[in-house]
């Protein structure tokens, strides 16, 4: 408590003041010092008379000790008996009423174009090619067979919600693909088999009519991940207790996938 609390910043020359609080009262001084010297002070009127008077004509002088918690308290007590002409926000800890200059606005929109991060700092064309070697892999790039076979194992056995259908549904209504994606995705599947009546159960859902149990056990087999076998072992160990999320590891599916193998929700054809 002995160097915490409420302190002023005064012009020794026409006795005009700032008022703050802090916990460390030289650290505080020492940052004012500094912003003050860089001219990149909050307050536009004390840099304008630090600049103007120079920085011999300040003396920073502590008013109030007070505990930490009563910081904000003391310093707005402070500043309706002072009225700090230095002050460019009339609440303490808080910055309601102050106004930016247009000047300063200026300044920070500059800078936000330049960066996302207000450093003013740009990227040269070497190195944004690193960046992006960097991001090799990472959704930017090509993948290796390795990170492939992983996404692929995470993949198996995964069964979408109704409501996750909807949700994928809503988001991409109304979404208009360019020409360029479009060529993209063609060239992509130019060449692609797909499984066993995968063209006439599509034909028959864009006609609206209704897929057979046998047809749509024909695609299931097509497009099974596990083996008949894989499917008895599954449920012979889960029925012996073993747990879901043991099998889903091993089998590299989903934990939701051997509850609907279990329940013959999936793999309905294996006895």
């Amino acid at each position: 408590m002995a160097d915490t609390g409420i302190y002023e910043i005064r012009n020794t020359i026409n006795g005009k003041r700032y008022v703050g609080s802090a916990v460390l009262f030289k650290k505080r001084w020492k940052e004012h010092v500094r912003q003050l010297s860089d001219s990149r002070h909050h307050s536009v009127v004390l840099q304008r008379a630090w600049d103007r008077y120079g920085s011999e004509a300040f003396e920073f002088k502590p008013i109030i000790y007070c505990d930490r918690a009563n910081l904000i308290m003391y310093e707005q007590i402070a500043m309706d008996a002072l009225l700090p002409e230095y002050n460019v926000a009339p609440r303490a800890g808080s910055q309601l009423g102050f106004r930016m200059r247009e000047e300063a606005k200026a300044k920070m929109s500059e800078a936000a174009k330049r960066t996302r991060n207000f450093t003013g700092k740009t990227h040269s064309e070497e190195s944004r090619a690193k960046i992006s070697a960097s991001r090799m892999g990472k959704g930017g790039g090509p993948m290796s067979e390795e990170r492939k076979a992983k996404i692929g194992a995470a993949h198996k056995g995964r069964i979408i919600s109704d409501e996750q259908r909807a949700k994928i549904s809503a988001t991409l209504m109304g979404h208009k693909q360019s020409a360029e994606q479009i060529e993209k995705r063609v060239q992509k599947l130019r060449g692609r088999k797909m499984p066993d009546g995968f063209a006439e159960a599509t034909s028959m859902r864009m006609t609206g009519s209704k897929l057979s149990a046998g047809h749509c056990m024909a695609i299931g087999k097509a497009k099974a991940k596990l083996s008949d076998d894989q499917v008895r072992e599954i449920r012979r160990r889960r029925g012996a207790g073993e747990q879901r999320a043991a099998l889903a590891a091993e089998f590299c599916i989903d934990a939701a996938c051997i509850t609907h193998i279990v329940a013959r929700r999936s793999y309905a054809w294996v006895a």
